[in-house]
């Protein structure tokens, strides 16, 4: 889940769909889909006028435009070498990917391109045991 600008986003795995909500009285209220193109979607962050989900069943990354209403349009999937993606994200141009699989347990880093698609994928980092979880502290 994420929220941005005062939307709030669930992914929904087993429908492969994300919700977009809005958020009233710190209540979530009228949720509804949106977005396209998801395979079990799992993380999900926002870069710019961009946003990333995470789908670990089928090794991608999905980049959707933001529109001021809060809804995705032009959904592609980006970047390669993905190997169970799970939480993303994203610093400084780039996007950091937690690769979950037995096999890689490492994390990916990609170039956040102009046009949001992901660039230059590299590995990075050893000694993690299957990571799910990532986040970034920026004080």
């Amino acid at each position: 889940m994420a929220i941005n600008n005062n939307f709030f986003y669930i992914t929904n795995n087993s429908n492969s769909s994300v919700s977009l909500c809005s958020i009233i009285n710190q209540e979530l209220k009228n949720c509804s889909p949106t977005g396209f193109g998801f395979t079990y979607p799992y993380g999900i962050v926002f870069y710019g006028n961009y946003v990333y989900v995470s789908s670990p069943r089928n090794d991608t990354i999905t980049v959707c435009n933001v529109n001021n209403d809060g809804t995705f349009s032009n959904c592609t999937n980006t970047g390669i070498g993905f190997s169970g993606p799970g939480k993303i994200a994203a610093y400084k141009g780039y996007l950091y990917v937690t690769n979950s699989t037995s096999d890689f347990n490492n994390i990916s880093y990609c170039q956040i391109g102009t046009n949001g698609l992901l660039n230059n994928c590299l590995y990075t980092g050893t000694g993690f045991s299957e990571p799910i979880g990532i986040a970034i502290y920026t004080p």
